[in-house]
């Protein structure tokens, strides 16, 4: 079915881009690891290995987590009151090692610094109890405004 969806797909673009992909494989961040996403995680396109490299190279430990970004990522917001907007429900994963390292650091008095939105949601579902769940894998819906937020920055 991969096979397929390649051929006969294409890859879903946000509004600000207007032309078509030349290179799609281009349009997606250079740690992505898992297909299901329908788009990617715009925070993170400017990383490639070298710089992710120059971060490692000064202490900085970089841990993974997932989150499926799901088409409705595109529609606009046409409430009045955007608190009224319906969010989109998209698939997220946090292992219980990134939960273990995360949790590690902030009791360390560490910074954990998140890339975009994406990895904010993904936090923000698996704190939503007051600490980061050991393991997460679940349908989320969070919106603004994140209210566990300072338990990871």
């Amino acid at each position: 079915m991969e096979e397929d969806l390649e051929r006969v797909g294409h890859v879903p673009l946000p509004p600000y881009i207007h032309a078509p992909l030349a290179e799609p494989e281009r349009y997606q961040t250079v740690y992505a690891c898992q297909p299901g996403s329908a788009a990617a995680p715009t925070a993170g396109l400017h990383f490639t290995p070298e710089l992710l490299d120059r971060i490692r190279s000064m202490g900085v430990k970089l841990v993974q987590l997932t989150l499926h970004v799901g088409l409705d990522t595109f529609a606009p917001v046409t409430e009045e009151d955007p608190s009224e907007h319906k969010i989109h429900m998209e698939w997220c994963q946090l292992t219980s090692e990134v939960a273990s390292e995360i949790n590690r650091v902030r009791s360390d008095g560490g910074r954990i610094v998140a890339v975009g939105t994406t990895s904010v949601r993904t936090l923000e579902t698996a704190a939503r109890y007051g600490s980061l769940q050991e393991k997460l894998s679940q349908l989320t819906r969070v919106r603004g405004p994140l209210h566990h937020a300072r338990l990871y920055v």
